[in-house]
């Protein structure tokens, strides 16, 4: 879902940006797309011979064609830290359980 999520998010950027991704999940931060220099060819051809065990591979492709028009900065924010758009997200995510599956809060929804 948070790789749908950052997938979604690039979408709606018009023009090539500055992004700042926010994540606890050092699993999608790590595996932001990487742009080797033309010197590190070899880091290039590992990283396609993994792909093909890479577990949705679908969306992480879709991801790398959408990332590359964008400066993507990762930031890792443990999970029980207050971050304002953490903060944000969760308020979101809250109303959108509220106005589409019928759930007061996010904790009746995981009840």
């Amino acid at each position: 879902m948070e790789l749908q999520a950052v997938i979604e998010g690039l979408q709606a950027l018009r023009e090539p940006c500055h992004v700042f991704l926010n994540s606890d999940n050092e699993y999608l931060l790590n595996g932001i797309p990487f742009r080797p220099t033309s010197g590190d060819s070899r880091v290039c051809a590992d990283m396609e011979a993994f792909a093909d065990r890479l577990p949705d591979r679908d969306l992480w492709q879709k991801l790398d064609l959408i990332g590359s028009k964008h400066r993507i900065q990762r930031v890792y924010i443990t999970g029980t830290y207050f971050h304002p758009d953490k903060a944000r997200c969760d308020k979101l995510a809250e109303a959108h359980a509220a106005q589409f599956l019928g759930v007061s809060s996010l904790a009746a929804l995981l009840d």
